[in-house]
């Protein structure tokens, strides 16, 4: 009996190992991922966490293609990146937008690429 808990305990702790690594690995990774997306903005809202303490923007761009990207804009330490409620206010509704970008969308963790740039 002690030998198969032993053997779910240290099942179970390979599995919180490798979740840990995954998400390193998606948060570096995600840093290298960066690209231009092109589109026009169909729609623009700032998020308030529940406590109120903070907050950040998400932005919706339609591309030629019908493709409609949601991206998010908030403020890194990682990028050196402070100003998104200026990228926000530079940002329209209805107009044509060339946005750089870094990260994944990953719908289970809502997950954003978040914008480094309008150009």
């Amino acid at each position: 009996m002690k030998n198969t808990k032993d053997k779910l305990v240290m099942s179970f702790g390979a599995l919180v190992i490798i979740a840990i690594i995954g998400f390193i690995f998606i948060g570096i990774a995600g840093h290298f991922n960066t690209k231009t997306i092109t589109g026009t903005v169909t729609e623009k809202e700032r998020i308030i966490d529940s406590g109120g303490g903070s907050s950040y923007y998400l932005v919706w761009v339609e591309s030629k293609d019908g493709t409609t990207h949601v991206l998010k804009n908030s403020d890194t330490c990682f990028r050196w990146k402070f100003n998104s409620s200026t990228i926000h206010g530079k940002i329209k509704v209805g107009n044509q937008v060339n946005l750089r970008t870094y990260g994944f969308r990953i719908p289970i963790l809502s997950m954003y690429p978040n914008i480094i740039e309008i150009e």
